[in-house]
């Protein structure tokens, strides 16, 4: 059958469009396989320098190469030396009897005398002088000395605890009235020994008015006990070196930067409201950086 013009027209138009698809689809083809091959071609080169199949680009086995070469030289990834830790020590005192958590009266301004022991209801134990004893030789030099300041007032001493270093200065300044003081080491009564620590005066002053303060150098590492007339002594930690420290009102003493060794934590609580003192210690193990705790529990001398 003879076709018209416009029929051979309208075929041929048809035939055009077609061949444009079939172009089209065709250089999708070619794209998405070129695309299959560059992937393929990545993931042998990953396989090939022994990467693990979970890496997927080599980009990624780079970047572990670069790492464990880094470590392998000692660089940043090289472990080093173990560094110093913090040791927190706690002072605790759970079988503290009645008669040592309670005032024992009333002092000449008629004001309650602060009790034997302030214990926490988790037992920790405030005011306890804590050393740490053992380790590295030389590993713990004392810092700078500062200066102590205690005052007298309504028949009381503040701070009934303090630390000090070697060579400060002990000023204990009155608050409202005339007062006598006498300053006393006692040595080092947490190593232990027999009987009663010895007392040594190193001071004593006359504070006639308000304000006035005496002073005393302290220099040798030890307990120190300073009395007032109508007050009950107050107490200062002259440290022997850093590792040592005054427990808070929770027990609790954090002693910083100590080196990788073997240590004793010592925790003494000087005598009060007509009490002996008691004391304890505990292993501590430093094994390297971090923190490290231990308990110290104290009981009355046997």
């Amino acid at each position: 059958m003879a076709l018209t013009a416009a029929a051979r027209r309208s075929r041929s138009g048809r035939r055009a469009r077609f061949g444009a698809v079939a172009g089209a689809v065709g250089v999708r083809a070619v794209g998405i396989g070129a695309l299959a091959l560059a992937l393929a071609g990545c993931r042998g080169q990953g396989r090939g320098n022994g990467a693990p199949a979970a890496w997927r680009d080599a980009g990624d086995a780079g970047l572990v190469a670069d790492a464990t070469a880094s470590t392998a030289t000692g660089g940043a990834g090289a472990a080093g030396p173990p560094g110093p830790a913090t040791v927190t020590i706690k002072v605790h005192w759970p079988d503290a009897p009645a008669s040592a958590r309670a005032s024992p009266g009333y002092t000449p301004c008629h004001t309650p005398r602060p009790p034997r022991a302030r214990v926490h209801t988790l037992h920790g134990v405030a005011g306890a002088m804590v050393v740490l004893e053992g380790g590295p030789a030389g590993a713990a030099a004392a810092p700078p000395a500062r200066d102590l300041r205690l005052t007298v007032r309504d028949c009381a001493l503040e701070p009934v605890a303090a630390l000090a270093r070697p060579g400060a200065a002990v000023e204990v300044q009155s608050q409202d009235g005339a007062h006598v003081i006498v300053v006393e080491h006692l040595g080092q009564p947490w190593q232990g020994g027999d009987g009663a620590p010895r007392a040594e005066r190193l001071a004593r002053a006359h504070l006639p008015v308000v304000g006035h303060t005496a002073a005393v150098t302290v220099d040798a590492p030890g307990a120190i006990r300073i009395s007032a007339d109508r007050a009950d002594a107050a107490w200062v930690l002259v440290a022997p070196h850093a590792h040592a420290g005054i427990s808070d009102e929770i027990g609790a003493v954090a002693l910083g930067e100590v080196p990788p060794g073997r240590y004793r934590a010592i925790a003494w609580l000087p005598p009060a409201a007509g009490q002996p003192a008691v004391g304890g210690s505990a292993e501590v193990v430093v094994a390297g950086g971090g923190a490290v705790e231990a308990i110290v529990t104290l009981a009355p001398a046997p």
